[in-house]
């Protein structure tokens, strides 16, 4: 890469993602926990990885003697992701 070249950067995503739930430690009755459900989260960040079990998002990421390096990453169970989309502009 020339010094003056911009790297080529994986794609950015956008994923809707169901996250899991957990109560307010205690006692409640069964009846008051049936309407609790899972969190729906959104996530966007360049595509560092996926397989059939996981993908991985970055929120930064930059390049130096060509390798790449990320922070803030995010790991999501492939199983968990409902909707993913490319984001071409942000």
């Amino acid at each position: 890469m020339e010094k003056d070249e911009a790297p080529v950067l994986p794609p950015v995503m956008r994923l809707e993602w169901v996250d899991s739930f957990i109560a307010e430690a205690g006692w409640h009755d069964q009846e008051d926990v049936a309407d609790l459900m899972p969190a729906m989260v959104s996530s966007a960040g360049f595509l560092v990885d996926e397989d059939d079990r996981y993908v991985r998002l970055a929120l930064s990421m930059y390049e130096v003697g060509g390798r790449r390096h990320v922070s803030g990453i995010t790991v999501i169970p492939t199983c968990s992701v409902r909707r993913r989309e490319p984001l071409t502009s942000f």
